[in-house]
C-alpha cells in the first residue's frame, strides 16, 4: 500500500506479536502539519462521509496550507451502516486535492479481516454489523444465512462479491498515527506501555475511558470506538465518535498549528 506523501520518507514500525502472519503498521511524523482533521467512526455511512469531507475541504480552503493538510479517519470504516463497500471504494481513490489521508484500523476492520480468513470461527462479526457490510457488496441476506456454517462456501461468496483490493486495504490499515503531542488510534492505549509499544488489541479494542484515570504524559489521544452524544473534548483525550450509523451525525475535529481548533459535523439527514 502506498503511503501518503507526508510519510513517504518516514520509516514505519511494524508489529506482529499477536499474529505472526499479520504485520501492523504504526505511522509517525516528526513535525505537525498545519491543519489536521480527524473523522470519527463512519460505519458505512458513505453519504454522511461525503458531506463531511466536502465541509472539511471547504474549511481548509479558507486557510491555505499547501502540502500541510492531513485528513485522518479513526477506524470503524465498515459495518452497521448501509454503504461500507462504496466507502472503501472512495477511500481507495486519491484524497481531496491538497490533502494527505490516513485511515486507521478499528475493531470492525479487524473483525472483517478475521472473518474473511475463517468465517465459521468468526461468525459473530455478522451480528455486529458484518451482515450489513456483506449486503453492501451485493451478497443476498438469505445467502449469508445459508452459508454461515461453511467456511468453504462463505469464502467463495466473499471472493465473488468483495474485491480483493478491498480486503487487502482493510487488512493492512495502520493501527496508529503519532504526531508531536498528539496520538491517533481507534480505541485507546495501555497507559503502562510506551506509545510505540502498544499492541494492536490495545489500539483497536481497549476502553479509552481508562485514560481518565491513567493519562499519557504530554500527549492528547484522539480516538473513536465509544459513541458520545457529541464530540468529547478533554485535555488528555478527544472522542470523535458520535454514532453516525444510528444518529446520522458524523463528526470531525480540527487541529490548527498543533492546537485544537473546533469541530465539524455533516449536514444531518435521516
Amino acid at each position: 500500500m502506498k503511503l501518503p506523501s507526508l510519510f513517504q520518507k518516514r520509516r514505519t514500525q511494524t508489529s506482529h506479536a499477536q499474529d505472526p502472519h499479520r504485520q501492523f503498521r504504526r505511522l509517525s511524523l516528526p513535525n505537525m502539519p498545519k491543519l489536521v482533521y480527524a473523522v470519527g467512526d463512519v460505519h458505512g455511512c458513505f453519504n454522511a462521509y461525503c458531506d463531511l469531507e466536502q465541509k472539511i475541504t471547504a474549511d481548509a480552503a479558507a486557510d491555505p496550507a499547501p502540502n500541510q493538510r492531513l485528513l485522518v479517519l479513526l477506524g470503524d470504516l465498515v459495518d452497521r451502516g448501509p454503504q461500507s463497500g462504496a466507502l472503501i471504494d472512495h477511500l481507495l481513490t486519491k484524497p481531496p486535492v491538497g490533502f494527505d489521508r490516513v485511515c486507521l484500523m478499528g475493531n470492525h476492520e479487524d473483525m472483517f479481516t478475521m472473518f474473511a480468513q475463517a468465517p465459521v470461527e468468526n461468525a459473530q462479526w455478522l451480528d455486529f454489523g458484518g451482515r450489513e457490510t456483506l449486503i453492501s457488496y451485493g451478497v443476498p441476506s438469505d445467502l449469508i444465512d445459508a452459508s454461515r456454517s461453511s467456511n468453504t462456501r462463505m469464502k467463495q461468496i466473499i471472493a465473488a462479491h468483495v474485491p480483493r483490493n478491498h480486503l487487502d486495504y482493510i487488512a493492512n490499515l495502520p493501527v496508529s498515527l503519532s504526531l508531536p503531542e498528539w496520538f491517533f488510534c481507534h480505541a485507546g492505549v495501555n497507559p503502562d506501555l510506551a506509545l510505540d509499544q502498544q499492541s494492536k488489541d490495545d489500539l483497536v479494542w481497549s476502553d479509552p475511558a481508562v485514560l481518565d484515570q491513567h493519562r499519557v504524559a504530554n500527549t492528547t489521544v484522539v480516538h473513536g470506538h465509544t459513541p458520545e452524544p457529541q464530540v468529547l473534548v478533554l485535555p488528555h483525550r478527544i472522542c470523535v465518535d458520535t454514532g453516525a450509523y444510528s444518529t446520522h451525525r458524523l463528526s470531525a475535529i480540527k487541529l490548527k498549528d498543533g492546537a485544537f481548533s473546533g469541530t465539524l459535523t455533516n449536514s444531518k439527514t435521516n
